[in-house]
């Protein structure tokens, strides 16, 4: 794999692509970990890379919008959504 993405050239509201290119979102938030787009926690070895056009992760759309994490116990109808 390549070097590691530098989380702070990323913004909120950058927009975020797929591997396959199709846009996801606009990132929500970005953390020490990574990023958030939509209300999926996206870790930064998941990130590609960062440009002009925006960030481009290394799953495609369909795969991204797979991947979902059981709710905590407890956690009601609120559970969390990552990319792990």
């Amino acid at each position: 794999m390549g070097a590691a993405v530098n989380l702070s050239a990323i913004e909120q509201g950058m927009p975020v692509y797929g591997a396959d290119g199709e846009p996801l979102g606009p990132v929500e938030a970005v953390h020490a970990a990574g990023i958030h787009v939509f209300n999926h926690s996206v870790p930064a070895a998941a990130i590609a890379r960062v440009d002009a056009a925006g960030v481009h992760l290394l799953l495609a759309r369909a795969a991204f919008a797979a991947v979902q994490e059981p709710p905590a116990v407890g956690a009601g109808a609120s559970g969390v959504s990552g990319i792990e």
